[in-house]
């Protein structure tokens, strides 16, 4: 007999549902699946546009130069990078090395995981699933991840999977979900550090179910582990971790790279390991998921508001994720996803409270909300204006512009719709809110991806590393005639930037200082004190990396920058000197 299991809020999902008939292929098609297809797409195409404009990261290298040692017969070493990423990279680029092959993985999982919401729509309500689905497709943060291969977004994606299929199999106890959850919390944990702080963070959350639950449920526990265990979970989960950590006992190393990652997230809370500030990732988040954190401001409020169990413990997880990005020192661009994970969510729950309590506006709050959206317009040009000419009246009459809308909202609540001032007044937010959600994207993804003023970007390569390569080519066939064939000396101290620029040229070879007497055709080195110039060689400047300059880090500058993303005063940059043996005229 088919038995039905409630997950949460009414939400019923089918023990057996190849018991029920198949419906036909025009009523499975709903108007949810097809949001669903189109956020997909949207984010597949958000992430594959231009996936290899952009230089890569140091962060990004870390993968991609084992594999490529790996694949011209060296040891690609037992630390220092994701064995999932190895894996992959080591197979594309046996198709040819390119940043695109870097990122794909990370780009196709990013667009994959904007359909785990469906699997949720019970306990978040079909609109917050939906509008978390939105969340990561398209905000900055989440598109920034899945445009970046340095493991942070595989690793949560594929262990936020691994822990919905484990809740799935304590609601129905179907064997399927035991192994599918042993593999992939496999595969996540050769994906990348992140994974540490969603599992640890989900084992905190249980202790304290566990805590606080009776006897039934902890006996039911009980009963879905040892059914997990003749399911054979245990042992899929062991031996896809050693053949995925180990590329299918190919790199034993990678077994090595695997127990690292765990020292590598361990290694980060320290405060001392970075130089950010401790409110950096609230100044990020702040910039770039304004929107987001209203939704889930919301969401906490109606949570504490009705004591749900769900944002409660949404809640907690979130205070965890930002005590090790704010307290301690996660706070580079990796361990973003920490946070984003549970504000994401938040934010879900936030939008389903607005859509139960029918924030819908009338023709009347239409109106009244154009009105004010035509005043918000005029007070942007003001502001920006005073950013540019720093004429203190158009600052006055900007605000005099705020304080007329502040009025107005009060006056149409008090004499006409009390409701419908807070409806408009939450629209009007969401609104503007979504203009720099939306800005922050196309940022990230595109024109400014490797802006340093970017506070998401921590000294990223700078945008000039992505001619590096066609120069030394270019350079190449002008001196020996081939465009690879050129004799190339450079400083192993540049680091992988350069190791992966000079891939394709069989004779360029690392050194630990290029002497006062070189004898390659092409130099490529740091910056040197004019009487240290090599002689013999003609050179020029190239940028490595990028930073924002202190002189530049005003609060005028920033809101320039915040309101019109334009170009900001020059950044500080760290140099390489390309260097090129000039002809002997005798």
């Amino acid at each position: 007999m088919e038995r039905d299991y409630p997950l949460d809020e009414g939400y019923h999902v089918a023990l057996d549902p190849y018991t029920a008939a198949r419906p036909s292929l025009w009523a499975w098609v709903t108007v949810e699946r097809t949001l669903y297809g189109v956020l997909f797409l949207a984010a597949l195409a958000v992430r594959l546009a231009g996936l290899g404009r952009a230089p890569l990261l140091a962060e990004e290298l870390s993968a991609a130069m084992a594999a490529l040692r790996a694949l011209q017969g060296a040891r690609p070493g037992v630390t220092g990078y994701a064995p999932l990423l190895f894996n992959v990279q080591w197979l594309l680029f046996g198709l040819g090395s390119s940043a695109v092959a870097v990122r794909l993985l990370p780009a196709l999982v990013g667009a994959l995981f904007v359909g785990l919401p469906w699997l949720l729509r019970g306990s978040l309500g079909r609109v917050g699933a939906l509008v978390i689905a939105a969340f990561l497709a398209l905000s900055p943060g989440w598109v920034y991840a899945g445009r970046t291969a340095d493991g942070a977004l595989l690793s949560v994606a594929l262990g936020a999977a691994a822990l919905v299929l484990a809740w799935r199999f304590g609601c129905l106890g179907l064997p399927r979900d035991a192994r599918a959850t042993g593999l992939l919390l496999a595969t996540a944990l050769t994906a990348g550090a992140a994974v540490y702080t969603l599992l640890i963070a989900a084992a905190l959350l249980l202790a304290l179910w566990w805590w606080r639950a009776e006897e039934g449920p902890r006996a039911l526990f009980g009963a879905r582990m040892r059914a997990a265990g003749r399911a054979g979970a245990p042992a899929l989960f062991l031996v896809a971790l050693l053949a995925i950590a180990s590329a299918f006992w190919l790199n034993p190393g990678g077994l090595g790279a695997t127990v690292d990652l765990a020292g590598t997230w361990f290694a980060a809370l320290g405060p001392g390991r970075t130089e950010l500030p401790w409110y950096h990732s609230l100044r990020v988040l702040a910039i770039y998921e304004p929107l987001m954190l209203l939704l889930a401001g919301i969401g906490v409020y109606h949570g504490l508001r009705s004591r749900r169990a769900l944002d409660r413990g949404l809640l907690l997880w979130l205070g965890y994720a930002l005590l090790l990005g704010v307290a301690l020192g996660q706070r580079e661009p990796p361990w973003l996803v920490g946070i984003l994970l549970p504000l994401t969510l938040l934010a879900g729950r936030g939008a389903q409270d607005l859509y139960a309590t029918r924030v819908v506006p009338n023709r009347r709050d239409l109106v009244v909300m154009l009105v004010a959206l035509v005043i918000m317009g005029y007070i942007y040009l003001h502001v920006t204006l005073y950013l540019r000419l720093l004429n203190v009246g158009t600052l006055l009459f900007a605000g005099y512009a705020l304080g007329l809308v502040i009025l107005g909202l009060v006056a149409y609540g008090v004499w006409v719709d009390t409701r419908g001032a807070g409806r408009i007044a939450l629209l009007l937010a969401g609104l503007v809110l979504l203009i720099p959600t939306v800005r922050g994207t196309v940022a990230l993804a595109h024109d400014r991806a490797r802006d340093p003023w970017e506070p998401l970007l921590h000294r990223p390569s700078a945008a000039a590393m992505a001619e590096l390569e066609p120069l030394v080519r270019m350079l190449s066939l002008q001196t020996v005639g081939d465009e690879f064939a050129a004799d190339i000396l450079y400083d192993e101290g540049l680091g992988p930037r350069v190791d992966w620029a000079l891939r394709r040229f069989p004779n360029a070879r690392a050194t630990v200082a290029v002497g006062a007497q070189p004898e390659a055709t092409m130099l490529i080195t740091g910056p040197r004190a004019e009487e240290a110039w090599p002689p013999g060689y003609a050179g020029r400047p190239l940028a490595l990396t990028a930073w924002p300059t202190s002189e530049g880090e005003t609060w005028h500058n920033r809101m320039w920058w915040l309101l019109t993303r334009r170009e900001m005063p020059p950044a500080e940059q760290e140099l390489l000197w390309i260097w090129v043996r000039m002809p002997n005229d005798g």
